[in-house]
């Protein structure tokens, strides 16, 4: 698992970084990109998906969510 967060300066660029990332690093696989506030969460996970992994994932986002 990885897991990156960046800090924008506002929500609406956020959004924007949000959409750039996604379409810079469209080709890697099992990659999730989360929002919250002026914040991005970034979760890859292995190139094949475990149960464990997909706990980890949702774990993440739920933590992320609270902050």
């Amino acid at each position: 698992m990885v897991y990156s967060v960046c800090e924008f300066p506002n929500e609406d660029a956020a959004k924007a970084g949000r959409k750039a990332s996604l379409k810079s690093f469209e080709t890697v696989p099992n990659r999730e990109i989360v929002l919250r506030k002026k914040s991005m969460l970034t979760i890859r996970q292995p190139a094949t998906k475990t149960p464990a992994s997909e706990d980890a994932d949702a774990k993440a986002v739920r933590i992320f969510a609270s902050l």
